[in-house]
């Protein structure tokens, strides 16, 4: 695990303190009903139970006192609201060249951390990180740069084991590596080396450390950085670094240029002639404009502002491919030129 209390004992615990003047009226029964399906697709609660009420459902989860009063880990991980009650728990990502005075786009992810991870995912999918289509035989493959599973691991960990009375989590994301930090330093038992090694797990926050397990989203034996090595080695791709450093925790994984990503995964990445886009075998596309319409299947509404930010290039040069597809055919964009969409255009 990333980062972990100092605080083992259960009752001390800051998620079980009742917060002020929150009601079940402030769950969010859609953000309960998605932990339900999450945990009953990973056999971890029974299928009756999808149908249980929210207060039986916060009650079996122990996010209620015993005079029915509303933990702090009730609103974070189902609050309607959850900004009123924590103004810092939030999730920030931002897209940098190569240090912290050159910020070119950001984004601020809100809202309940039981689905704040796929959210934090679905944003870098589709604004930040490179995604290029290739074939593995006849099977089409969208895989991202850096392994999937351990990016969620990641990103579940530093939800789960953040300290919520201090700043919020930062992802920053720079031409050569992703930085993500989390407020709250490792337990005194734990060093940054220990994490590769067997070890027993020191939830900071132990209700929500407990959700997370039963929506499957995290193991409960201290196992999540092994299986993030795991990830990354199969990968063939270097371990994050861990390191703590202004209070908290950070997780450093080293990125890999468009060009590389596409080398190391096959000459065959981008290739559409499986569809025969825009008949591209009259046209020679270059990688970039090969990646260009990968990042435009996923997104249509993406800007050129961001395909040059993923792929760490001047939306000048962006602009030049864009009009240099439509002009061969390949593509065309609908609507108003702030507000529109892009279409590949197949035949």
């Amino acid at each position: 695990m990333l980062s972990e209390s100092q605080n083992i004992e259960y009752k001390e615990s800051w998620d079980d303190i009742p917060v002020f003047g929150a009601t079940i009226d402030d769950i969010d029964r859609n953000a309960v009903d998605y932990f339900l399906q999450c945990s009953i697709k990973a056999g971890r609660m029974d299928e009756e139970e999808a149908n249980a009420s929210t207060g039986n459902v916060l009650r079996n989860l122990g996010l209620l006192t015993t005079n029915g009063e509303v933990k702090n880990a009730a609103i974070l991980l189902f609050g309607k609201h959850v900004g009123q009650f924590f103004p810092s728990a939030i999730f920030k990502i931002g897209r940098f060249h190569t240090d912290e005075s050159d910020l070119i786009v950001q984004d601020v992810i809100e809202g309940n951390i039981i689905q704040m991870a796929s959210r934090v995912v679905d944003t870098l999918r589709t604004k930040y990180l490179l995604s290029p289509i290739h074939y593995e035989g006849l099977q089409r493959v969208e895989q991202l740069e850096v392994p999937e599973k351990a990016l969620r691991e990641l990103v579940y960990n530093a939800i789960a084991h953040k300290d919520y009375a201090g700043p919020a989590i930062q992802m920053r994301i720079y031409d050569r590596s992703i930085e993500l930090w989390n407020y709250g330093l490792l337990p005194e038992e734990l060093t940054p080396a220990d994490l590769l090694k067997k070890h027993s797990s020191y939830p900071r926050n132990h209700n929500i450390a407990n959700v997370f397990y039963k929506a499957g989203f995290v193991e409960s034996w201290g196992r999540g950085y092994k299986k993030i090595a795991e990830e990354f080695d199969r990968a063939k791709m270097p371990l994050p670094i861990i390191e703590e450093t202004g209070g908290g925790v950070m997780a450093i994984i080293q990125r890999k240029t468009m060009d590389e990503v596409i080398a190391e995964r096959g000459s065959n990445v981008g290739d559409m002639s499986e569809t025969n886009v825009g008949d591209m075998s009259e046209t020679k596309l270059t990688a970039r404009q090969r990646v260009i319409i990968s990042i435009i299947r996923s997104n249509p509404a993406v800007s050129a502002k961001q395909m040059s930010v993923t792929l760490s290039v001047t939306s000048r040069t962006i602009e030049r491919d864009l009009s240099v597809m439509q002009k061969a055919g390949i593509i065309r964009h609908e609507g108003k030129d702030n507000a529109g969409v892009w279409v590949v255009l197949e035949k």
